[in-house]
């Protein structure tokens, strides 16, 4: 009888955990507009505020949970509200919010869709566009499907005013193309074996590099890299950020 009941417990906690995981989403959140260095980002539900961060330029935080419904988020910058948008987190999801672009003075508020959709951008021309170099938001999925012994590998474009770059990765003398994308765009998802790689980013001509980074990958593992001006050298010697999203996140 003892028995039984313990049984019956069980279950109960473990039947209430998995409601719990389904009612909630997990978010982190990018804030690569450049050279802004005092940025505030406000998070309100139900017009009550769930959650404040000033973030610098270049920071990916890590995820936080939060309950699923329809969220705004304003977007200050030196105190001054530049961004407003509202977007809905659905049951058990995953991901990325990206803020970008380049601040203006006495910008005027860019007021995005209130029926935007959290979809996962592939190639990003689709769902968002230059805008003038305007700050913009957008959300990215990262839930994915991969093999035991493999990861995956995706990057955005985030360097306004640079051209279209091209991405590839080198391991053992073996070249990997990750893809030609645009400003701000976001490439094609890559499979790719556990190892340590060389990554570079090239202009068009695929002869003048800009960028460079030595990642190790492990399997069952996502990673987003955001490719963003540097606040020293904004064309010689762009700024790499990698975020990683385990397969056990979800």
């Amino acid at each position: 009888m003892k028995t039984s009941y313990l049984y019956i417990l069980l279950s109960i906690l473990l039947i209430s955990c998995g409601k719990k995981s389904e009612q909630t989403s997990q978010l982190r959140i990018g804030q690569f507009m450049f050279n802004s260095e005092n940025v505030q980002i406000k998070l309100k539900k139900n017009n009550e505020e769930e959650y404040s961060e000033n973030i610098k330029y270049g920071k990916l935080t890590e995820y936080k949970e939060f309950n699923s419904g329809t969220y705004e988020i304003e977007v200050f910058n030196n105190g001054e509200r530049i961004l407003q948008k509202k977007f809905g987190l659905g049951n058990g999801g995953l991901f990325t919010l990206v803020i970008y672009g380049i601040p203006q003075q006495e910008q005027v508020v860019n007021y995005q869709s209130t029926k935007a959709k959290l979809l996962e951008v592939v190639k990003g021309t689709e769902a968002r566009s230059a805008n003038s170099f305007m700050p913009q938001i957008s959300i990215l999925n990262d839930k994915f499907e991969i093999g035991k012994q493999e990861a995956k590998v995706r990057w955005l474009h985030l360097a306004p005013g640079v051209n279209p770059l091209n991405a590839k990765t080198i391991k053992n003398s073996d070249e990997t193309d990750l893809g030609s994308i645009e400003y701000p765009a976001t490439s094609e998802k890559k499979v790719l074996k556990p190892g340590t790689y060389e990554l570079g980013w090239f202009l068009e001509d695929k002869k003048v590099e800009v960028a460079h980074k030595e990642l190790k990958i492990s399997a069952s593992t996502l990673y987003t890299i955001f490719v963003l001006g540097s606040e020293n050298s904004f064309l010689n010697d762009l700024k790499i950020v990698v975020g990683e999203t385990p397969k056990k996140k979800f």
